[in-house]
């Protein structure tokens, strides 16, 4: 049993491995390949320009996607100095927001690789006077400590979790079918509703997610766009203009080269992770469907039409391709546009400063109506064979709490804004944007498409039509898929 169980062990973090280091892989002669996985979206405030890393993937969630709002509510610490927040807004208070439970338990176990998690203390107690022990692993860490506490039978009662499903198949979580209430004023938000139904395996609700954040975006250089009278992608979205054909218009424009040298003195756009832009069509190379069944798009007309304009971006000549990252070069003013995870915001606090930075969503497809994007994809599990597995779901519905109290991140909002790194429009916009993007959780990570990432991108659009690649490598896509389905957890 045991040799099983280190097998099962070694497979589970090979793929955590996998998964972490996936972002690295290369997606285009223009894609950023830039790794994002180690970066931690809760550390210092709730948009401090990362993603969340948790227990068993590289999108975890963070329950965050409300902490930046406006407020002038006053924020206090715990006594303890665990919480950064602790002051409840009036319109969400306890007996109104918090769904009555009753624990045998007050003691709760969480493990996460998110030191900031420590702010759910507060939370917790207010809510259900619940003593809350925090483990804070690192991020190599958090699958082997998971099974290693499985072995001793000690299991957390409640991890901070991304898109695994070969840790749902394993038998490592508790399906929460039943445990929440969608109806109560707590949960019953239709955006988030949304979001839940698409983390389903199988038709089961294995983690759950507190907050549905919006992550992928378009950034701009305002001087930039100013100085050849361009309007702000900003203010095309309001106009519902912002589409891929206007994405390759400004490009052009905004591709320099006064000396027809074939080197551009400033470049168009940056097509950092490529996969984000694919995004907009409403779908991806790998998305779930109503049942909780994993749906191989390879060959679909939404994948072959986003293949056929990134070609038609590559071969315009407006894609950076230097020597440094997209997102490094858009920073330091060598490229007037970039795509991106929304942790990105972090190397531009130059430019926010100087009054030079805008953002907007990635461009719509013209064949769809909504304007998609990638979305935060993970949530919080209850592992089989916990002790307090009632305690956990408490923890849960108290993170989603902290959520919803404009106090929760106020704190680290003010300090950025006194930094100048961010300000009252930048975050109003955010907000706006969260509210009316329609978002997709990223699956293609825990299917195992990254690799084969050479051959969807340095195939498609060069030496091959897409449809030839899209032939050769759907096959290869269902055999991950196929492998995921019949992981399973041998005793």
């Amino acid at each position: 049993m045991i040799k099983k169980w280190f097998a099962l062990l070694l497979t589970v973090v090979m793929l955590f491995s996998m998964v972490a280091c996936s972002k690295q892989k290369n997606t285009s002669s223009n894609a950023d390949t830039s790794k994002v996985s180690d970066i931690d979206l809760d550390s210092n405030s709730a948009d401090s320009g990362s993603e969340s890393i948790d227990v068993n993937t590289s999108t975890g969630d963070t329950a965050s996607t409300n902490t930046s709002k406006n407020t002038t509510s006053t924020s206090t610490t715990s006594k303890k100095g665990t919480a950064a927040v602790q002051s409840i807004a009036a319109d969400n208070n306890k007996e109104t927001y918090v769904p009555q439970m009753k624990l045998s338990n007050k003691s709760v176990r969480m493990l996460t690789t998110n030191a900031s998690h420590e702010k759910y203390k507060a939370y917790a107690k207010e809510a259900y006077g619940i003593n809350l022990d925090v483990e804070v692993v690192a991020l190599s860490d958090g699958l082997t400590k998971l099974v290693s506490y499985r072995l001793a039978n000690k299991a957390p009662d409640v991890v901070s979790s991304g898109i695994q499903p070969a840790v749902y198949n394993a038998g490592y979580y508790q399906p929460l079918d039943g445990k929440i209430n969608w109806n109560h004023k707590l949960w019953n938000d239709a955006s988030l509703k949304a979001y839940n139904e698409q983390l389903k395996w199988k038709n089961h609700q294995y983690i759950v997610g507190t907050n549905r954040s919006i992550d992928g975006f378009i950034y701009y250089n305002t001087d930039m766009l100013d100085e050849v009278g361009l309007e702000y992608p900003i203010d095309l979205y309001k106009k519902d203009q912002w589409t891929w054909d206007k994405l390759l218009e400004y490009a052009k424009e905004l591709t320099l080269d006064p000396k027809n040298t074939g080197t551009p003195t400033q470049y168009g756009f940056a097509l950092c992770e490529a996969e984000i832009l694919l995004y907009t069509t409403g779908t991806h190379f790998i998305t779930m469907n109503s049942k909780g069944q994993a749906v191989n798009n390879m060959l679909s007309t939404e994948v072959a039409r986003y293949m056929s304009f990134h070609d038609k971006l590559v071969k315009s000549g407006t894609l950076y391709n230097g020597s440094m990252s997209g997102r490094e070069a858009f920073g330091t003013g060598k490229v007037a546009m970039a795509s991106g995870f929304w942790w990105y915001t972090s190397g531009y606090y130059k430019m926010i400063k100087n009054n030079s930075f805008g953002f907007a969503p990635m461009p719509r497809d013209p064949s769809v109506k909504k304007y998609y994007s990638t979305a935060q994809g993970g949530g919080w599990a209850i592992p089989d064979g916990c002790k307090n597995p009632d305690g956990g779901m408490a923890v849960i519905n108290a993170i989603r709490w902290a959520s919803t109290d404009p106090a929760f991140g106020a704190a680290d909002l003010k300090d950025r804004y006194d930094k100048g790194i961010w300000n009252e429009k930048l975050e109003a916009t955010y907000q706006q944007l969260q509210k009316e993007m329609s978002g997709i959780p990223i699956y293609w990570a825990a299917f195992n498409v990254h690799n084969y990432w050479g051959e969807i991108w340095n195939r498609a659009g060069t030496s091959e039509p897409w449809s030839t690649v899209a032939q050769s490598v759907a096959p290869a896509v269902d055999y991950e898929i196929k492998k995921i389905y019949e992981a399973k957890l041998e005793e």
